[in-house]
């Protein structure tokens, strides 16, 4: 594959690295989204972040994909430890299946013009260095005098100020839509209105001044909280604790039940104390008991188990904890966290989400690198033990006394061939979460498949909207409940319909039949994106149409031929021992802890 790459700009100003990328390559028809990735490396620990293209054209007569890319990085916020003195990065293009690393780099002579910076930028061959240097300049000290001075000035004038905002904040306090906050949709959900009533005040005249009295108000807020949850751990943290956490639902589910059971149910971890926070809700909008209830716990605990994004990692330090994610899906497929750096919605650089994990779980190595990714963590904690809830499909018990049980519950069905339908969100969070529900008719397909089918309906719990079945057709149309758990209902089901959901990784396992019902495509990709080319990467059939999604089910057309080598390149491990690898490297860390 022919390959050149231009780095046009690579330079520093105001301490923020700028990235300019030209690349030409050899056309390739399916591939819609060319990725450039940049990998930083202190010396200790690496990170991944994307390089967002900004243009793409095809140059007919040379058979080209012309490719551009930018991105600007704040230098400070690369690595949580700040200690570095030193930064080697490179970059590597991922076109389709083809990640190609070997670059050559045409840099300007003059690539460090901001003489205020703090930092160096050097070629080094196929590496650029970012070097630290002393930033004691005169020139650099008046300039932040001067901002500064002018910012306190403005402070003072929005001092005076304050009886319009605290008159605004009464608008917010009754949570008066469409006008501006801090907090967002989610802050205005808070039930404390005289908080929402302060969070605004400070927000206008931080907003107002360019003084950040907001910021420092909920950074000291937050040090102070922090500083007392150190104290906590110190004075109530109990050997062998392990503590769940998730907002997914009122009881655990998905992967932190299978380790929670497993340590309930086995003699060898007899002796571990299991502390437990589960609520189907953000954090910071619940309860103040359910928030103490869960800091008490946490400090208490020697390993804390993620199912989720969790905010209060933005805010404490886990020195003597250990941070473990398992996240809630299998494989790498929409892409998330700071695989979104420089996207709208994305992540700021400075987000310590995700970022304090100890060690996270994934179900092989090709994901590594996808989940270091996203969670803004070296590729070293990123460790390949599988996923929990996969091991049921590897129990007959289990699977025989779930279907048992679901023909009990349905026995209708009994006779019928069953199509699951589960199909992911579109929107961006659970408060607006929606599918387009004109876009699948299950009664059409019910009818058109000559009754031969029913029909099970299982949405993503960000689903708001539900499908209306008519009366007549509700024994073998069912949209089922959001919290039926979708890995059961893949033991009785004869073909998946699904668009973009991480249902297909454990589909796969059972090597059930799947299409997949991409009618917006292009719009989902551009908004969302995912982490391999989708036409080569889904294993199964891809249809835009309800008439196609028809046609492929009565031609027996799935294409199943695509699940072996899916299945190979997602499970590392298919033995059904996922959770036992994990509850191992469980033990080993409170054993570790007991020593020190």
């Amino acid at each position: 594959m022919k390959t050149e790459l231009i780095i046009k700009e690579c330079i520093v100003k105001s301490n923020n690295l700028y990235i300019n990328v030209n690349c030409d390559i050899d056309y390739d028809p399916d591939v819609f989204e060319p990725k450039l990735k940049i990998n930083f490396f202190n010396g200790k620990n690496n990170l991944i972040l994307p390089v967002l293209i900004t243009n793409r054209r095809y140059i007919s007569f040379k058979n080209l994909d012309s490719l551009e890319f930018s991105q600007k990085f704040e230098i400070n916020d690369i690595f949580l430890d700040k200690k570095w003195k030193e930064i080697k990065f490179y970059l590597s293009l991922h076109y389709g299946n083809h990640i190609v690393t070997d670059f050559s780099f045409d840099l300007d002579n003059d690539i460090n013009n901001d003489f205020v910076s703090k930092y160096l930028i050097e070629n080094d061959e196929n590496q650029i260095k970012l070097i630290k240097i002393n930033d004691k300049n005169n020139l650099n000290i008046l300039r932040h005098v001067l901002s500064l001075f002018i910012r306190i000035i403005a402070l003072i004038i929005s001092i005076f100020l304050i009886p319009f905002f605290i008159f605004e904040s009464i608008f917010i306090m009754i949570k008066t839509p469409d006008l501006n906050s801090s907090g967002g949709d989610l802050y205005l959900e808070d039930k404390n209105v005289i908080k929402r009533g302060i969070r605004h005040i400070l927000w206008r005249i931080s907003s107002f001044s360019n003084f950040p009295v907001e910021k420092l108000f909920i950074n000291f807020k937050n040090y102070m909280l922090n500083k007392i949850y150190q104290l906590a751990v110190l004075i109530y943290q109990k050997e062998n604790t392990v503590m769940f956490i998730s907002e997914r639902g009122q009881n655990l589910t998905g992967n932190l039940k299978f380790v929670y059971d497993y340590i309930k149910n086995n003699e060898n971890t007899k002796n571990v104390n299991i502390k437990v926070s589960t609520i189907n809700q953000s954090f910071p909008i619940t309860s103040f008991s359910h928030k103490w209830n869960t800091y008490k716990d946490m400090a208490s605990s020697n390993v804390i188990l993620l199912d989720n994004y969790f905010s209060p990692v933005n805010i404490l330090n886990f020195n003597n904890q250990t941070l473990i994610q398992l996240w809630h899906a299998a494989g790498a497929f929409k892409t998330f966290g700071f695989t979104r750096f420089g996207r709208p919605g994305g992540p700021k650089l400075d987000s310590k989400n995700h970022r304090k994990y100890d060690m996270a779980t994934v179900s092989s190595s090709a994901v590594i690198d996808c989940y270091s990714e996203a969670y803004g963590v070296s590729s070293d904690k990123i460790l390949p033990l599988g996923i929990p809830r996969t091991d049921i499909f590897f129990d007959t018990d289990y699977i025989d006394s779930t279907k048992e049980n679901f023909y009990k519950k349905y026995p209708q069905l009994k006779d019928k061939k069953i199509i699951l339908f589960g199909p992911t969100f579109r929107g961006t969070n659970r408060r607006n979460g929606y599918y387009p529900i004109k876009k699948f008719d299950p009664v059409k397909i019910y009818n058109d498949l000559n009754q031969e089918y029913a029909i099970i309906i299982k949405r993503h719990f960000f689903i708001n909207n539900k499908f209306k079945i008519p009366k007549e057709y509700s024994d073998y149309i069912l949209d089922l409940d959001v919290n039926e758990d979708i890995n059961d209902l893949l033991f009785v089901t004869d073909i998946l319909i699904t668009d973009y959901s991480s249902t297909v990784f454990e589909a796969s396992l059972l090597d059930v039949p799947m299409i997949f019902y991409a009618f917006d495509l292009d719009d989902y990709i551009s908004n969302r994106s995912f982490y391999f080319e989708y036409k080569s990467f889904v294993p199964g059939k891809i249809t835009y149409t309800q008439d196609e999604l028809i046609n492929s089910i009565k031609n027996n057309d799935f294409e199943n031929y695509k699940i072996k080598d899916f299945k190979d390149k997602f499970f590392e491990e298919v033995d059904g021992k996922s959770t036992e690898r994990i509850i191992n490297y469980i033990c080993n860390v409170l054993e570790k802890n007991k020593k020190k």
